[in-house]
């Protein structure tokens, strides 16, 4: 989202360069920070690419390696996360069934009182 706005400000400053008298060496640092987010965003889909296994043809044995122990420890994290999540659903239910003799004898048993 930020990357998208700064080029949509790159943009807008090259359409209308009288617009809030930008000098021209203003210009050329916008231009080249609109080339250096390019290339991070080429980088980052490249690699994104790799971690869901296209574009492994080129990768050398290391490379794999390396991919592999990013795999390898995005999922420990995944799994991490998913335990806790299931843990923190547990103790909720449990505490929700510590409450039902509360609620019987409170709500329930009062109405069939004769």
């Amino acid at each position: 989202m930020y990357v998208s706005k700064i080029l949509d400000r790159y943009e807008k400053s090259t359409k209308n360069p009288g617009i809030g008298n930008k000098t021209e060496e203003n210009i050329q640092r916008q231009k080249e920070e609109a080339d250096k987010l390019r290339k991070t965003i080429e980088l980052v889909e490249h690699s994104k690419r790799k971690l869901l296994g296209d574009c492994l043809d080129s990768c050398s044995a290391d490379e794999l390696q390396e991919l592999e122990k990013q795999l390898e420890r995005s999922l420990l994290n995944i799994r991490a996360r998913k335990s806790k999540m299931f843990r923190e659903q547990i103790d909720k239910l449990k505490q929700e069934v510590n409450l039902w003799p509360f609620i019987y004898e409170i709500f329930i048993l009062p109405s069939f009182t004769p």
